[in-house]
């Protein structure tokens, strides 16, 4: 038995957390115990299995907004774009958002200021293995059913793999 057959043997199909809060029992009684990988991985299981909030920003291109009417203006734009930032939307997320619900704000609904130009929609999706949210950031006139029926179709498939 090698030190990744055994990993994958104890630690497959459990979420990170379950990872982090029980691979030092789930290795006690294992032959390579004291191997010195799985010595480090002991050592501090939150720093190695653990996904960084920063990794979990993806964007799409912003390109398309150059098409909008609400962009045409140099202002709108760029204070949008500021907006759509991956640090911006992940603070914004992290601070307004959690993954138990799913929101829409349009407008001057939105929590800052910075997004009083935009539509932010977002649905969770995930099973036992993990977790997450989608979300849409757009102009104020975006198509709703239509987002709102995508995001519905992304979660339900995602519900099924996870």
């Amino acid at each position: 038995l090698n030190v990744t057959a055994l990993l994958k043997e104890k630690l497959l199909g459990l979420t990170l957390k379950d990872i982090q809060n029980t691979i030092a029992e789930r290795m006690q009684e294992s032959p390579l115990a004291d191997h010195e990988i799985i010595q480090i991985l002991l050592q501090s299981p939150e720093e190695h299995f653990m996904i960084p909030d920063s990794e979990l920003v993806f964007t799409s291109s912003n390109r398309e907004l150059l098409d909008q009417p609400e962009y045409q203006h140099v202002e709108n734009l760029q204070k949008t774009l500021v907006a759509i930032d991956n640090e911006n939307v992940t603070q914004y997320f992290k601070t307004y958002f959690n993954e138990q619900n799913n929101y829409m704000f349009i407008g001057n609904e939105n929590m800052e200021a910075i997004y009083n130009d935009c539509t932010v929609v977002t649905h969770v999706f995930g099973g036992s293995s993990f977790q997450g949210q989608i979300g849409i950031i757009g102009p104020t006139r975006i198509p709703y059913a239509n987002v709102i029926r995508i995001l519905n179709n992304f979660s339900e498939i995602m519900n099924r793999v996870c």
